[in-house]
């Protein structure tokens, strides 16, 4: 399986159209980078720290709306460029949508390192940051 075949299959676990859990695309040693602006962010090491870096934005969405639009997939050997628009409803019921761009870097058929760009100001205004500031 190559890189890109990797990311794909990641996000068809994310989305739902899989029921592989994201943890069989992810080497031990992951390393997720989220964006200084962001209230978690730091380098989170470990299938452990990023599960659990996920796990504090879990009360923020209400995963069952969520909805990813892909606007491109870039892929160059080891690194794979996914932009995409998700929507969701916040958990308090508001509507939710942001762009993202996240490289992946793929090593020995597993995601080793993801860098996470998105928009931490439109996430503020609605107002996901509440319960962390």
């Amino acid at each position: 399986m190559n890189s890109k075949e990797l990311v794909e299959r990641y996000f068809d676990s994310v989305e739902g159209r899989s029921a592989a859990p994201i943890t069989d695309y992810l080497a031990a040693d992951i390393r997720w980078h989220l964006p200084p602006a962001h209230p978690f962010g730091s380098v989170f090491s470990g299938i452990d720290g990023v599960l659990g870096m996920m796990a504090k934005g879990a009360g923020w969405l209400d995963f069952a709306t969520l909805q990813i639009r892909r606007h491109a997939l870039i892929w160059e050997g080891d690194n794979v460029v996914v932009h995409f628009e998700l929507t969701a409803q916040t958990c308090s019921g508001e509507p939710y949508l942001n762009q993202y761009l996240l490289r992946f870097r793929c090593c020995d058929a597993k995601i080793c390192e993801v860098w996470e760009f998105l928009d931490t100001y439109c996430q503020y205004r609605a107002g996901l940051y509440q319960q962390v500031i």
